[in-house]
């Protein structure tokens, strides 16, 4: 099998002084057993360091190639390049030299290369590196696809929102409400913001190494610190997106006519629902990553390592996933239903907003020849319209807190399964966690199903649902 590259970066920064001092920096990359990957040595370019004639170049860059231990035998020389630095404040210049081989043991495809590169600041050899240089042409054309692949999927989200935004704006001035019940009251939509608001703040405070790994030693610390700050205030004001969102849902879904919770409904009865809809969609879900893995993986590892702790970034994303699984879709839903009266024009709708959000995935995935199965991923994607339609019809009407515990069970799903295949220490305590919080906030869940505290149900001839 193949495994992506990956390694660990360490940086050693001076983040006081002067520009020039700033400017000096040190890399090393490890592999993750350990193993020493390289050392890159940045230099300021008025720092004084002896200039080298071509040939002096070319023996210390055997010497650096030697100490890195590559097989300098099999390398050729393709092309020496020099660099004359800006004059430092003695008026003295700095010639730096590049100098590219070739590695005539390995023959690529596609008039693709194995090089390896040896940079040099004068006298010092700063960097030793290998690596795969692709044809001119091949970077070209593949920088035009993905520009055009972004420019198709912006255009696609973007016209999708303005059709949300429109539907949502139309229906609240046009659509009367069907029941009245109001789950959240003001007092309870504070404490719900306010622990968006924790969350969001503790999840902005444990990526605080992921921004310092991106430190750009040209601007001063206290300046990076500062605009860290600053934002990490402008993200908390995702909140108040959270809480529009939230009223746009509540509202449509009073418009529609599906109570939050229903005065009869039990909490066996709400959980039996959403197990039904969990388990649909977790096979969904579970097919379509089946059909699409990729015979080359993109990454490797767990983006969440580089955080200050990394078994609570499931637990901290949780009341954010939890909610937009629910909200981002029904709102769709809702807008789908409440715009269109007839069966055939519904259909036509979520069809059309169904080819926009499936022109997006498209073009933001891979091409197809980079899929496992590309014929199973269509029909698995057809058959999921279908699925996910006789799973909201038959579990998902009964009313919206059946949504959030089906959100719930599908966050315990990923929870184990990240038990189960994580690599890490780290992975399987925060999967551990996750499985923790979400039962916490089940039990929330079973305590509005016996409160029922939402008002009477929704008389059934008004329903508007699906």
């Amino acid at each position: 099998s193949i495994h992506p590259a990956a390694w660990w970066v360490v940086r050693y920064v001076h983040p006081r002084g002067t520009i020039a001092e700033r400017a000096e920096e040190w890399r090393v990359r490890v592999w993750p057993d350990g193993r020493l990957l390289d050392v890159r040595h940045l230099l300021a370019d008025t720092a004084w360091r002896d200039s080298v004639s071509d040939d002096e170049a070319r023996a210390l860059a055997r010497r650096g190639l030697a100490a890195a231990q590559l097989d300098t035998l099999r390398l050729v020389e393709a092309k020496l390049a020099a660099d004359i630095k800006p004059p430092n404040t003695a008026g003295v210049r700095r010639k730096d030299i590049t100098i590219t081989y070739t590695d005539t043991s390995r023959h690529l495809p596609g008039q693709a290369l194995a090089r390896a590169w040896v940079t040099m600041a004068g006298n010092e050899v700063t960097v030793v590196r290998q690596g795969l240089e692709l044809p001119e042409a091949f970077r070209r054309d593949d920088r035009q696809r993905q520009l055009k692949r972004v420019m198709v999927s912006g255009a696609l989200i973007f016209g999708l929102f303005g059709l949300l935004v429109v539907g949502v704006i139309f229906v609240r001035r046009y659509r009367t409400n069907v029941v009245e019940d109001r789950p959240l009251g003001a007092r309870r939509l504070w404490i719900a913001a306010g622990v968006f608001t924790l969350t969001l703040a503790a999840a902005l405070l444990n990526e605080l190494p992921r921004a310092l790994a991106g430190y750009d030693t040209a601007v001063e610390w206290r300046s990076f610190l500062g605009s860290t700050l600053v934002f990490g205030v402008i993200s908390l004001a995702m909140v108040d997106v959270f809480l529009g969102m939230w009223l746009a849902f509540d509202g449509l879904r009073r418009r529609v006519g599906v109570p939050f919770a229903r005065a009869n409904d039990t909490w066996p009865d709400v959980l039996r629902a959403a197990l039904g809809l969990a388990g649909t969609f977790a096979a969904i879900f579970a097919a379509l990553r089946w059909a699409r893995v990729r015979a080359m993986p993109m990454s490797g590892g767990d983006a969440s390592l580089d955080s200050a702790l990394p078994w609570l970034v499931p637990v901290l994303s949780l009341p954010v996933d939890i909610v937009m699984h629910v909200v981002m879709p029904a709102l769709v839903v809702f807008v789908v239903l409440l715009l269109a009266r007839s069966t055939g024009a519904r259909a036509g709708l979520g069809f059309a907003i169904m080819l926009f959000i499936g022109g997006a995935l498209a073009t933001l995935e891979a091409d197809l020849p980079a899929l496992r199965y590309p014929t199973a991923l269509g029909v698995v994607a057809v058959l999921s319209v279908p699925a996910a339609y006789l799973a909201l019809r038959h579990y998902a009407v009964t009313s919206a807190i059946t949504w959030f515990a089906a959100s719930i069970l599908l966050s315990v799903f990923d929870a184990t399964r990240g038990m189960f295949e994580g690599t890490t220490t780290e992975e399987r305590l925060g999967a551990v966690l996750a499985w923790v919080a979400c039962g916490a906030i089940l039990m929330l869940v079973r305590r509005v199903c016996d409160r029922r505290e939402e008002g009477p149900a929704a008389p059934e001839g008004t329903r508007v649902g699906v």
